[in-house]
């Protein structure tokens, strides 16, 4: 009648085995019990009574995880007759395969469901496997308790993996949990409307783990790319997770996630910055102490906190905060040079309230005594740079013994200390030092310009003239009356006089305008003292005791000689 389900074991090959054993001596009954089943949802078993057929299909469903589950169980028990107590007790229980409802529905109806059925009831009703159970447990050895399950599923918000072990006689116990990346909401295809959850570290430590423990279970030919749902079998797919584990050697808790708002914008824009706030949060606790951090990012806004703390002694391990804008500031310029016009784009960059002021990284960090600040900033269209570090741990002996002893012993040499450690800084302290790797830049800055130009001129050439009046023309008569002369006219003369000619000529305009300068190398040096030093002057070299520190300037770099 169930054409498409099938009861099988595969070594040896059976539907399945019973065994029932009695010791006399011990008053001990021993039960076990091994089975198997395939479901298979597309086609009809072959289970015929030749040998080898049986392993066929399993292997066979084993190579089909989204139309064919196996299902393995193995129990075994000791009972004491005497008592009516159980001695030992071993479970086994494994999905190899997937596991759904419209699996079942289509292997005992024996029909194939309409195109599009399968998939969306499954994606609605969700499914199980691969599955992995294991319990052992024996009287002789109280402590000796073994539990370990691991299972893969997915869900209506997503796949999900689990992972929960107890071993004994440690009493540890480990739990762990792990979703894929991707859209957590409404979405299909590449477009996404709820939360985006990018991929985690953590995520991928914890893939590994359950990874590790499914071959233990199902055997080294465990594909995972074939075997786990669609966005969780590979590594990079693993999103946010969880995982605890607790002995009596101490506790430890990490988690981890990154999430994103989305409205219908594409799942992988992990290289661009998000328009609606992305958190990140990341938690540890171990036997030393506590870990948490925290980031935040919108608009191009990024903050960053974290915290740590000892447990014993307790104490304040780290703490930190940051904050950078710089991304905003270079959107919103390039949004405006993008969709307003080349004047506009040139009035906003040369007055906007970002050139004159704007803070563009803040760092704030307290480990191992010391305090460190960052703070880079723009004031006046120059870039400014300051960092140091505070050596907080005279001050603190200071204040343990002003306010716990009543010792002001301490001051003094505390001021000294602080003193000639900041002499130091500041004497050791390279004007010129490079803080970022030299790159190539262009610059422009205002200055005349010259441009060649075609005028209307003039030219004034020499020219012969034949109508020049010069005296009086005489005519003489004919034949015999020709020496007698007389005024018949008058007389024109030719001459060499100037004369204009239309022409053009090319003349040099000069205007002012941005001119670029001739691309070099430089680098950004540290700042101090709000820039007001610049990194070429050294007031040491003019007599002073300390090297006053530097302010952040562009640094021209050598060169590289081409080979």
């Amino acid at each position: 009648i169930l054409k498409r389900v099938g009861l099988i074991i595969r070594d040896p090959e059976e539907p399945f085995r019973l065994s029932l054993g009695f010791d006399p001596i011990t008053l001990t009954m021993d039960l076990g019990l091994d089975i198997g089943a395939i479901i298979s949802a597309d086609k009809d078993l072959q289970l015929q009574d030749e040998e080898g057929s049986g392993k066929k299909e399993a292997d066979d469903c084993a190579n089909r995880p989204g139309n064919c589950s196996l299902m393995t169980m193995s129990f075994a028990a000791s009972i004491n007759t005497a008592l009516f107590v159980p001695t030992a007790v071993t479970f086994d229980f494994r999905i190899e395969n997937k596991l759904s409802l419209p699996i079942l529905i289509e292997a005992l109806l024996g029909i194939d469901l309409q195109e599009g059925y399968h998939t969306a009831a499954e994606k609605v009703l969700g499914s199980l496997g691969p599955l992995a159970v294991r319990f052992a447990y024996d009287a002789t050895d109280p402590t000796a308790v073994d539990f370990d399950v691991v299972a893969a599923c997915q869900s209506k918000g997503g796949p999900i993996m689990i992972r929960a072990k107890v071993t004994s006689p440690e009493l540890e116990y480990q739990a762990g949990g792990l979703m894929a990346s991707g859209c957590f909401g409404i979405g299909e295809g590449l477009f996404c409307t709820g939360a985006i959850l990018d991929p985690t570290e953590a995520g991928a430590d914890e893939w590994d783990n359950m990874k590790d423990a499914f071959v233990g279970f199902l055997g080294p030919d465990f594909d995972a790319k074939n075997r786990l749902p669609e966005r969780l079998n590979e590594r990079s797919k693993a999103g946010p997770a969880v995982s605890v584990r607790l002995s009596y050697k101490g506790c430890y808790f990490r988690a981890s996630g990154s999430a994103r708002l989305a409205t219908d914008v594409a799942i992988d824009t992990r290289k661009t910055e998000p328009i609606l706030p992305k958190a990140t949060l990341d938690m540890g606790v171990s036997k030393g102490g506590l870990q948490i951090s925290l980031a935040f990012n919108m608009f191009g806004l990024t903050h960053t906190a974290g915290i740590g703390v000892f447990f014993d002694p307790p104490a304040l391990s780290f703490f930190k905060i940051a904050m950078s804008t710089s991304k905003l500031y270079d959107g919103i310029k390039a949004a405006v040079k993008k969709h307003a016009g080349s004047v506009v784009s040139k009035l906003f960059d040369a007055f906007s309230f970002f050139n004159y002021f704007s803070v563009r990284e803040f760092y704030f960090e307290y480990r191992n005594r010391k305090t460190t600040i960052y703070l880079a900033l723009r004031l006046l269209g120059t870039d400014f740079t300051l960092s140091t570090i505070f050596d907080l741990g005279p001050l603190l002996d200071a204040l343990y013994k002003i306010f716990a002893k009543g010792d002001f012993s301490g001051v003094a040499g505390l001021i000294e200390k602080v003193y000639d450690n900041f002499k130091l800084k500041l004497k050791s302290m390279d004007p010129c030092k490079c803080t970022d790797e030299c790159r190539g830049v262009t610059k422009k800055t205002w200055g005349l310009q010259e441009k060649k130009q075609w005028i209307p001129w003039i030219r004034w050439e020499t020219c012969r003239v034949c109508t020049i009046p010069c005296g009086v023309r005489w005519c003489g008569g004919r034949r015999r009356w020709r020496s007698i002369r007389y005024p018949c006219g008058v007389k024109f003369c030719c001459a060499n006089v100037p004369c204009p000619k239309p022409t053009q000529k090319q003349i040099t305009v000069t205007y002012p305008s941005l001119i670029p300068s001739q691309r070099r190398r430089e680098c950004t040096t540290a700042g101090g003292f709000g820039g007001l030093i610049p990194c070429t002057t050294n007031l040491a070299d003019l007599g002073y005791l300390p090297a006053l520190p530097y302010a952040s300037r562009n640094k021209h770099c050598p060169v590289p000689r081409r080979r």
